[in-house]
């Protein structure tokens, strides 16, 4: 009864198990649930069915029955306004660039029609994230404009030359069962990888089983991108953060298969941060490490020392989602670096090249941008240093800062930060 309770999107049920007899009992439990409230499915589907070529929707997917294949939702290039939950036909079939720069001659591009497109390409599990963070870059010029005022010429052209390359979204495609086929799924490794520059950043989770030659299969689960407008070092601590909470919801999905969650950062600075308790950081920082290391703790439990290791930027598949690119959706196919990895992420846990935090090594300027972030060790001259433990304003409770402790001195609350 779990698929009801807990698989349910609206009024999509969604199983799966490792066998044929799995799989069937799931479907006889939830049709006898529902035939005693007096429901019935519709239909119901299996992966891999041969007796059908239909294409189904699925949590705004496209679901490829017999090939088991994802792709996104969107269809034919269309900017009729919706008339009762329908858009009117085009004058024409939309399939070739030509044919984009036909249909837009006589139309005047808005933000709401670029918003608008934007918004049909729904992707939740981010598989395609990379380019939808290229269309939220490109939009952001548009904001404060209005939103049926035409865009101005140079726009204009932008923007059909980026709907153009829309006719390239319906043609992307992934396999929906991420594991090889011929290994059991008893132990699954995720790496939660995350980046940030100075207007975006994210990250990315991979899942991974060890195959019977010792590597692992690496393919994408999810990954999530914002918008930013902090300091860098911030915005990868941002990224941190956002990688933390979409890992914790990753692996309760997957639920009790996932035996080894892996962080990673190429940013020593956040790494710094998320490691050195004894700093003193500063509000923003501080509450997004308190987050990221409840988070870590709940996906990973318990521990002093949080699986967070840092890795060369070169090699980061994170990158894809931090800054302006000239990424088209072609470059997302399945057998690319950011869907399937990059050939680090296929070896062995111990064998990845990752840097702990006990191992790394920081500039004068890291170390610099670190303490930025935090308040300052305050140590007082000794010629202020007075011992009131007769003062009124003595409080013996009240704990003092590493300077009045080292200099074992009771100070007046004015003199000491607390």
């Amino acid at each position: 009864y779990i698929i009801i309770t807990e698989d349910t999107y609206v009024d999509d049920m969604i199983g799966g198990g490792e066998t044929e007899e799995e799989c069937d009992e799931q479907i006889y439990q939830v049709n006898h649930v529902l035939q005693a409230g007096g429901f019935t499915t519709k239909y119901t589907i299996k992966s891999g069915q041969t007796d059908t070529d239909d294409t189904l929707r699925v949590l705004g997917y496209k679901w490829t029955v017999a090939k088991d294949l994802i792709s996104p939702g969107f269809t034919e290039l269309n900017f009729n306004s919706k008339k009762r939950g329908a858009k009117a036909p085009n004058p024409f079939p939309i399939q070739k660039p030509g044919d984009v720069s036909l249909l837009l001659s006589s139309k005047d591009i808005s933000r709401r029609m670029i918003v608008s497109k934007m918004a049909e390409f729904w992707d939740p599990c981010g598989f395609w994230e990379p380019y939808k963070l290229q269309l939220k870059l490109d939009s952001q010029v548009l904001n404060g404009k209005e939103w049926d005022t035409p865009v101005s010429p140079d726009l204009q052209d932008y923007w059909i030359s980026r709907f153009q390359e829309f006719l390239e979204i319906p043609r992307l495609t992934m396999t929906r069962y991420i594991f090889p086929k011929d290994v059991k799924v008893e132990a699954i490794r995720l790496l939660c990888i995350s980046d940030a520059a100075e207007f975006a950043g994210g990250c990315a989770i991979y899942a991974g089983v060890e195959l019977p030659d010792g590597s692992f299969s690496c393919k994408l689960v999810a990954s999530k991108s914002h918008l930013m407008s902090n300091s860098v070092p911030r915005n990868e601590l941002e990224g941190v953060r956002i990688s933390a909470g979409l890992a914790l919801d990753v692996k309760s999905s997957i639920g009790n298969r996932v035996k080894e969650v892996i962080f990673v950062t190429d940013s020593s600075i956040a790494l710094s941060w998320c490691h050195n308790t004894k700093k003193r950081l500063r509000l923003y920082c501080l509450n997004r490490v308190m987050e990221i290391r409840r988070l870590i703790e709940a996906a990973v439990g318990q521990t002093d020392n949080i699986p967070l290791y840092h890795i060369d930027g070169k090699i980061n598949p994170a990158d894809y989602i931090t800054k302006p690119s000239n990424l088209k959706p072609a470059d997302l196919i399945e057998e690319s670096e950011w869907i399937s990895g990059f050939p680090w992420m296929s070896l062995p846990t111990k064998a990845m090249p990752l840097t702990s935090f006990s191992d790394l090594q920081l500039s004068a300027t890291q170390n610099q941008l670190i303490n930025a972030e935090c308040f300052p060790e305050v140590t007082l001259p000794s010629e202020k240093i007075a011992l009131l433990n007769d003062s009124p304003h003595f409080e013996p409770d009240f704990t003092h800062c590493s300077g009045c402790i080292a200099n074992r001195g009771n100070f007046t609350l004015e003199n000491c930060y607390g």
